[in-house]
This record gives C-alpha cells, sequence and structure tokens, in this order.
C-alpha cells in the first residue's frame, strides 16, 4: 500500500507539473503584459496569481485558504456602491479564475488517474450532471427565445459555482480535511462580522431615528451556516473549552445577523437551531434532564443575545429593542408590506411567463419588468425556487431539488447509523444549516444568483465526505481496500 501510494504521489507530480508550468506560464504573460502597458493592476494581477499559483500547488486546502475568505470578505458590488467607504468589492472574475483552477486539476488527477471522471459514480453526481445538462439546453432555449446575453452569462456564472462539489468530494477524504474547510468557512464569518459591526457603525446617526439603519449585503447569508455549526458544540457533548470559543464567537456573528435585519435569515437560523435540537434530542433521548439541559441553553442564548444589544445600544444611535420589534411586526402585516407586494407581483409577472412553457420554462436570459423602475428589464426574482421555475422550468427546477434533497437524505441516514460522535455533530450541524438556507431562499436568490453558491457547494458536498466517512470507518480498514469509496457512498445514497 506504502509503494502504492508514492507511485500514486510521483505520477501525479510527473503528469501534472506541466499543467501549473502552463498556469505559471500564462500568469507570467500577464505580468508582462501589465508591466509594458503601464498597467498597474494588471501587473499586480500578475505577481499575486504567480504567488498564489506557487504557494497552493497542489493544495485544494490552501486554495480554499485564499478563495472562500476573499469571496466572503469582501461585499458584492451593490454593497459596495451602498456603502463606498468599504473600498473593495469582491472580484467575481478572480473567484472564477480560482474555481477553474480547482475544476482544471481535479479534472487532471481523475484523467490521470483513470478514475471514472464525473458521470455514473453516484446518483448525487447523476443529478449534479444532469442539472448542468439541462442548464446548458436553458441557455440554447432562452437565447432562441429573445434571452439577453448579459443576463444569460451572469446567470451562468453563478450557477456553475455549484461544481465545486466535484471539487470538495473528489479530493477530500479525512475527517481533518472536513475540519479546516469548516475552521476556513468560521474563521471567514467572523472577519466579515466585525466588518459588518464596522459599517453599522459608521452608518449610525445617518438618518438617525429611533430605530437602527438596516445594513444591506449577501454576506450574512454564510451565518446560517456558522451559527448551527458553532451551536453545534453545545448541543452535542465537548469539551468545555470548545463552548467556551463557540459563545466568544457567536458574539460578533449574531451582531451581523442583527445588522442585517433580514427577516428570512433570523427566521432560517431559528429554524435551523430548532432542528439542530431535534437531532441533539434523539442522540442523547428526551428526559428530564435533557429538557432543563435545553431550557438552560435557550436561556443562555436569550442572555447572549440581550447582551449583545445593549452593547450595540452604547455605541451606536437607537434601540436594538424597538428595530427588532418594528421588523417583527411588518410579519403580523404582510399585507400592508411594500417590499412584499412589490416582490409577489414580480414574481406573478414571471409566472405567467413560465405558463406559456412549463416544462422547459423561458431559458436562462430571459427578463421582466419590474413593478419599479418598469422601463428597466430585470432578470431574477426575489424567490430562488420561481427563479428557476421562470427559467428552467419543472425539470430544472426538480433537478436542483434532487441534489439538495439527496444529499439530506444521505446525510440523516448517516447521522442515525453513526457511531462517530464528531461525524454525528458536523452532519447535525450541516444539514440544519441547509435546511435553514434552504427557507431563507423563499425570500431571495441566494442558492442560485450569489457568488456564495461556492460556499453552498462545500457544504452540500461536506455531507457527503462525512457519509463516505462514516461508511469506511464502519467497514474497517480492510473492507476499504477491498471496496472503492465512490462505490461505497454510491450504495449510501439509494
Amino acid at each position: 500500500m506504502i509503494e502504492q501510494s508514492c507511485f500514486i504521489k510521483k505520477k501525479l507530480f510527473n503528469n501534472c507539473d506541466c499543467f501549473f508550468l502552463l498556469l505559471l506560464f500564462i500568469e507570467t504573460v500577464l505580468l508582462l503584459i501589465g508591466m509594458l502597458t503601464d498597467n498597474l493592476a494588471i501587473a499586480l494581477a500578475g505577481i499575486i496569481c504567480v504567488v498564489i499559483a506557487v504557494w497552493s500547488l497542489f493544495s485544494i486546502k490552501r486554495t480554499l485558504i485564499i478563495l472562500l475568505p476573499y469571496l466572503i470578505l469582501l461585499p458584492n458590488n451593490d454593497a459596495f456602491l451602498r456603502y463606498p467607504y468599504l473600498h473593495f468589492p469582491v472580484n467575481l472574475f478572480f473567484v472564477a479564475a480560482l474555481f477553474f483552477v480547482l475544476i482544471f486539476y481535479t479534472l487532471s488527477k481523475c484523467l490521470i488517474f483513470n478514475d471514472k471522471p464525473l458521470i455514473g459514480i453516484t446518483n448525487i453526481d447523476k443529478f449534479f450532471m444532469l442539472f448542468f445538462i439541462w442548464i446548458i439546453i436553458s441557455i440554447f432555449w432562452g437565447y432562441y427565445s429573445g434571452g439577453r446575453l448579459k443576463f444569460i452569462y451572469t446567470e451562468v456564472f453563478f450557477i456553475m459555482f455549484y461544481g465545486m462539489y466535484f471539487v470538495i468530494d473528489r479530493n477530500v477524504d479525512s475527517l481533518k480535511d472536513v475540519r479546516d474547510i469548516w475552521l476556513i468557512l468560521t474563521v471567514s464569518t467572523i472577519l466579515v462580522s466585525i466588518e459588518f459591526i464596522f459599517v453599522a457603525y459608521k452608518e449610525a446617526g445617518i438618518n438617525a431615528s429611533i430605530l437602527i439603519n438596516r445594513i444591506s449585503s449577501q454576506q450574512p447569508h454564510v451565518a446560517q451556516l456558522i451559527i448551527p455549526y458553532l451551536f453545534s458544540y453545545f448541543l452535542f457533548q465537548t469539551r468545555k473549552a470548545n463552548i467556551i470559543i463557540a459563545s466568544i464567537l457567536m458574539i460578533p456573528v449574531f451582531a451581523m445577523v442583527f445588522f442585517s435585519q433580514q427577516r428570512g435569515l433570523w427566521g432560517g437560523i431559528v429554524l435551523s437551531l430548532f432542528i439542530l435540537w431535534v437531532f441533539a434530542s434523539f442522540k442523547e433521548g428526551i428526559s428530564i434532564k435533557s429538557v432543563f439541559k435545553t431550557v438552560g441553553y435557550v436561556l443562555i442564548a436569550a442572555a447572549l443575545l440581550a447582551g449583545i444589544g445593549l452593547i450595540i445600544d452604547s455605541f451606536i444611535p437607537g434601540s436594538s429593542l424597538l428595530t427588532m420589534i418594528n421588523r417583527f411586526n411588518t410579519l403580523l402585516n404582510l399585507s400592508q408590506d411594500t417590499s412584499l407586494a412589490i416582490r409577489m407581483a414580480e414574481i406573478k409577472r414571471s409566472v405567467a411567463q413560465w405558463e406559456l412553457n412549463p416544462l422547459l420554462g423561458t431559458g436562462l436570459g430571459s427578463w421582466i419588468s419590474p413593478v419599479i423602475l418598469n422601463h428597466m428589464p430585470f432578470n431574477h426574482v426575489d424567490n430562488s425556487y420561481f427563479f428557476l421555475l421562470w427559467k428552467t422550468g419543472v425539470v430544472g427546477l426538480s433537478l436542483f431539488l434532487l441534489i439538495y434533497v439527496s444529499c439530506l437524505v444521505a446525510g440523516i441516514k448517516t447521522f442515525y447509523k453513526s457511531k462517530n460522535a464528531e461525524i454525528k455533530r458536523m452532519l447535525a450541524a450541516i444539514i440544519s444549516g441547509i435546511l435553514g438556507l434552504m427557507l431563507i431562499a423563499l425570500t431571495n436568490t441566494c442558492i442560485v444568483y450569489y457568488g456564495l453558491n461556492i460556499v453552498w457547494a462545500v457544504a452540500l458536498a461536506s455531507i457527503i465526505v462525512l457519509v463516505r466517512l462514516d461508511k469506511n470507518e464502519q467497514l474497517g480498514p480492510k473492507s476499504v481496500v477491498e471496496n472503492s469509496s465512490r462505490n461505497i457512498l454510491k450504495q449510501s445514497v439509494k
């Protein structure tokens, strides 16, 4: 086995180094072009790319250390225009470049080892590939139906990020690697929370009132995954040190969630924490002790939130309590909610188009006239599921939901059977976070039209990697050698 491992590593290096040398050559040319044209931005990009290529050579984890914090920390362009003192918006072309490096590496490795690249390995792989094929069909159908090219480009751009699933699934093969990836996500979320607090402080006093100004950005959505992940240390038996650290780290994350004032996000987090409690109750069983323990954690969470509110009120004009009450009051008066009325009107316009061809939809690139600024074409609606139904039809939406449901079902089955406490904790946290995310998707396009699709793909792949690791652990070393991990996973997700 050791000789085989050495042979594989040697073969990988001998066959892959040419690809990375080519990458370095292209980036060096980029650097020279920047120098010859006196374009500092291009030259700097060339230098950065060369350094990144060398440092992250043959390392998925190192590339993720660059990619995930960059994607999460920097605001999307709309938020940058709204809060220009953030100075630097995320450059999605740079994100795409790193994404394709990872895809390129994964494909190269699969071809070198003659490991059936991407098709027909597991049911989930098939669903992903069928979904991507259907997206290609929707591109041509949308263009034929009069869709705008610029909309087609942007929609494909975001949807393709779900290819990150294959990168994680094909390259991550240890529990430590999964934990490290989620550590990267956690640290990135903590840092962006601090950034969000800074923005809230800068916005304080503008149009001053008793209510705290809302900070609008896509970044808080990552908290939907990280809060259940941190809270899982409370509900599953872990070391006290982990619980104390998780408590401290949750403070800035909850503050970011508050400042976002996204009702869907609030509801998603509450749902995910409830589901996480259900998982923990199943593990430990329902007893008087577990009930008191749960009540204790609820009181701790309430005290934590109250403390965060007091801290916010001491630094920022307005009342955090009244701000929350005001946002909740809008839920009690949905008939008078202008934002909801606009969203529903736009969804009705998209549905009217979809009804002309329910199976295929209107194709990518299609657009409607929005309720506000109705002279401008608008290519999305604030509902991820209607967005897909409108543009890819019943087939596209069904395939997309099949991907999510299959990953969740595989994870739940493994949670019930697993004897590994750490795998159970991580599965419960990730599944709870994704279910909350699917609730938020009813209020915006967070799971289809965000750059954060990369993060969601990482979460889905993490479930499948954990499923595979647990199955390998139960079979034992001898059985794992005799059965490829891909076939093992195939059995577990059927």
